[in-house]
């Protein structure tokens, strides 16, 4: 089913007479959460040296 958005309610009836009444929901807006804390912290550039530091701590094997 194509959701067009056209209608905002919808009734189901039966013999006529509306049992049921369907509503759209309001979509909530896009929080942009990817990159939301983009210049907070700074990485230090020997950051991924310390790979091979924690490495050696656990006997070469990670």
């Amino acid at each position: 089913m194509l959701e067009t958005e056209e209608e905002d309610v919808i009734y189901l009836a039966r013999n006529g007479t509306a049992v049921a009444q369907m509503t759209l929901i309001p979509k909530a807006p896009y929080k942009k959460r990817i990159g939301i804390a983009e210049g907070k912290f700074k990485i230090p550039d020997e950051f991924d040296a310390w790979d091979k530091e924690i490495e050696e701590m656990f006997g070469g094997e990670v």
